[in-house]
């Protein structure tokens, strides 16, 4: 019987949990985590799932020009942030983590930076000791709204096949073990929902 688009997002959500629940029993069972697993997953926005990823451009570290494409083969959290940006300013040290985690394995967090001002992203990102995030920036701020963002923070997940898989509005958890599961499982994998796809 054919899975209907519905019933596979289901699908997924029941996996997500259940995965969620494993890797927090791997910490003692804390409750803390199974908390912010299941917060981070009820953060997920599937609305644009299977789509393509938006064809932005930002700047690098070394003022050159890339797009999203350049990192086509790596599943990507791709955050827009401000130094202004309060909540943008408390997940910073989550995304630094996930990134730490993602690396080894296919993926990468893109921590595009707002604020029309790189030398003062580069000198937060220094003062405040997040040492493993790259800095990018949208130089013009239209990566920001082309990306579908509508205030900060805003983040969207894209497999390594250049997809959207989901999109985050405002701060999330993302260094629990929940959130480093979801993004790795979509390195090298094809695109179609979270962690499944339909078989025929």
């Amino acid at each position: 019987m054919k899975k209907t688009p519905a019933a596979l997002i289901l699908m997924a959500f029941g996996m997500l949990a259940l995965s969620g629940h494993v890797l927090a029993q791997d910490h003692g069972g804390d409750a803390q985590f199974l908390d912010l697993d299941a917060e981070f997953l009820g953060l997920l926005d599937l609305t644009r799932a299977g789509q393509s990823a938006p064809d932005i451009q930002f700047l690098d570290g070394q003022g050159q020009r890339m797009t999203l494409r350049d990192f086509t083969g790596t599943a990507l959290v791709v955050n827009f942030w401000a130094t202004w940006c309060a909540p943008c300013i408390a997940e910073m040290p989550a995304l630094d983590r996930l990134n730490q985690g993602l690396l080894p394995t296919g993926g990468q967090v893109i921590a595009i930076n707002t604020d029309f001002d790189p030398d003062a992203a580069q000198a937060w990102l220094q003062d405040n000791q997040i040492m493993g995030l790259e800095a990018f920036f949208d130089d013009t701020g239209n990566a920001f709204f082309d990306a579908g963002g509508g205030g900060l923070p805003y983040s969207l997940i894209i497999d390594a096949q250049g997809m959207i898989v989901a999109e985050i509005f405002g701060d999330a958890p993302w260094d629990t073990p929940a959130a480093l599961a979801y993004v790795r499982e979509l390195g090298g994998k094809p695109s179609c929902l979270p962690l499944i796809c339909p078989q025929g």
